[in-house]
Formats: C-alpha cells, structure tokens, sequence
C-alpha cells in the first residue's frame, strides 16, 4: 500500500515519482490526497499508475485545496462501491485473495478541529461496520498524538484535538504505522490499519498439545507471519538502501561531467531524504535488538542479580504453570 500527500499532482515530475514508487514496490494500492484536482479521469490515473489493470476513484478538489484519488490493482481488489464525505473517500471491495470484504479509506482531514472531531465519530461508526472485514485508514489525519510532534502552535485546543485523536485510535484498536520520508512528523502518511490482523493469524493457528505448548508454537508462527507481513509491506532494508545508494551515485556522477538540471536536482534531494530515513530506520532496529538481546542474555552483573532476586522470592527452580489465554499489547485477550 502506497500512500502519498502529494500537495498538486499536475506536475510530470510528480507522476513520475508516483508511477516509480508503484512500479518499484509494487503496490497493490495507491492513495493520493491534496490532488488538487477538480476532475481525474483515466489518463490522469494511468500516468500515475503506470502499466497493468487498474481501478480508480476520486474527490474532487474544493478550488485549489483538498483532492482525494484511489487507485488499486484490479488483479488484486474488486471494488463494489465507493463514496466520499468531508475530508475522507471510502472504496469497498472484495480482495481477491482470500475472497474477503474490505474497505480502503483515504483521508485528508479538515484543518478545523471540531470537523475532524465529527469525522473520528464516522470513521469509528464505519470501523465498526466492517469489524469482520480488512479495514484500513490511510492519509493524513492532520493531527498529532503527541505534542512534541506539533510544528507551530500551542494551546488548550491542541490537547483536546490530541486526547480526542488518541481515543479515536484507541477505541478502534488501530495500530499507527511508522512514517518514511525526510519531511515526515506527526501520523500519517502510511496509516493506521486495523489490529484484528494479528488476532485472525492467531486463532487460525491449530496446534494440538498442552497449554504451554500450544502457546509456544503459535509465538513461533507469529513470529514468522509477522516477518513476512513486513518484508512484503517495508521490504528488504538492506536492498532499499543498495538501490538509493547505486542512484545517488549515479546522479552524482552526472553533476561531475554535465551538471543537474532542476528535476535531477530535486530527485538527488529526495533520493538522499530517503537513504538517510532508511538508515535512521535500520539504526533504529538495531538497537531494539540490541535491547531484546540484553533482557533475553543480559551481562554478569544483570544475570547475578536476577538470579539473586529470583532465589529471593522462592523462584530459583523451574515451574510448570498451564494457561489458557493472552494479553497483547491491543487490549484484546487470545485464547491458546
């Protein structure tokens, strides 16, 4: 899934940019907000999208503001409908796949706060519409879950739009997905998704033996599932950086012999945001596994103390406890 606040897409360079994304990681989606664009029709999706069967749906701009396009890959996702509201255009559909119901929401939230207070209360009565379907926001949400993310303003309002935000994403058990790019603060433009992923890979695990058992395998099974649900939506980091690397290099070595010209220099900025995102990214994972691997090892002192602490209260030697169900950080409790 792409998703792309693209601020005016009547620029050749921008379609480019889009098309390449598409194309490089071959999105099955993509959702465009501030097309400004009062019409799109196909030829203007087509030079988005690029080569293969595809499907379309937009809002059209107020003016010079606002403008929402969807465009997904019709091998994919069969849309039944569509429809638009204030600062949202919602696409149900059937993905392919696994013959389930699914339904893409692409935001461009309001600027005025109590307006995008109404538009949580649609999302969350359309969340719970689709509870047993693929669901998915994506866009920009123009709000924040923290107030250092802010770039301007403070005030009484902004903690309200902040409390207001985190209960609308609490409340719908959605999960915010990390951000990529080198202007990127607050949420959005990669989306929430919503958290029943997880709980569906879990019960349709079956596993057969006592609790602690049954528990273990499905971890393993996660584990992997969730490994695979992130090479196949983030990609191979390594491979990301080696391509934005090998292009920089090229461009770089035009500017020795021929000089840029304004498009090559602008691609060179947004190459370099991006390499530098994806290593502040990898830097990242490193040291959360740094940090799993010191609680799972710890050092000498860490490992005596514990040791110290459990012979304490009794728990020096090992026990053999059954259980029958798990809390994850969602709020939702599994059975094993």
């Amino acid at each position: 899934m792409l998703s792309y606040n693209i601020r005016g897409v009547r620029r050749k360079a921008k379609k480019k940019e889009i098309r390449e994304l598409v194309n490089n990681w071959k999105v099955d989606a993509c959702f465009i907000q501030e097309s400004k664009l009062e019409k799109v029709d196909g030829k203007i999706c087509r030079r988005l999208w690029g080569k293969g069967n595809f499907g379309w749906a937009f809002k059209q701009a107020e003016g010079r503001a606002g403008g929402l396009i969807s465009i997904w890959n019709e091998e994919k996702f069969i849309s039944t409908s569509s429809w638009d509201a204030l600062g949202i255009l919602v696409v149900n559909g059937i993905w392919k796949e696994d013959g389930k119901r699914c339904t893409f929401v692409n935001i461009h939230a309001p600027n005025i706060a109590r307006q995008r207070w109404a538009l949580w209360d649609t999302l969350s009565a359309l969340a719970d519409q689709c509870k047993d379907d693929y669901f998915a926001i994506m866009g920009d949400f123009n709000a924040i879950k923290d107030p250092r993310e802010r770039v301007g303003r403070r005030g009484q309002e902004d903690k309200r739009d902040i409390e207001k935000f985190r209960e609308f994403i609490e409340a719908n058990d959605l999960i915010d997905i990390r951000l990529s790019g080198k202007n990127s603060h607050g949420t959005g433009p990669m989306a929430p998704v919503k958290a029943n992923w997880t709980e569906s890979k879990w019960n349709s695990y079956d596993i057969r033996g006592w609790a602690s058992y049954r528990f273990k395998e499905k971890l393993k099974r996660l584990k992997g599932d969730i490994k695979l649900w992130k090479l196949s939506h983030a990609g191979n980091p390594n491979a990301k950086i080696s391509q934005l690397q090998d292009e920089l290099e090229q461009l770089d070595a035009i500017d020795d012999t021929l000089g840029l010209e304004k498009e090559e220099a602008e691609r060179r900025q947004t190459v370099m945001g991006k390499l530098t995102a994806e290593w502040q990214h990898k830097e990242a994972e490193l040291c959360q596994m740094a940090k799993i691997k010191w609680a799972k090892q710890g050092d000498v002192n860490s490992r005596f103390r514990s040791l110290k602490r459990l012979k304490t209260a009794g728990l020096g030697q090992e026990t053999n406890r059954e259980f029958s169900t798990l809390r994850i950080v969602t709020g939702r409790t599994l059975q094993i």
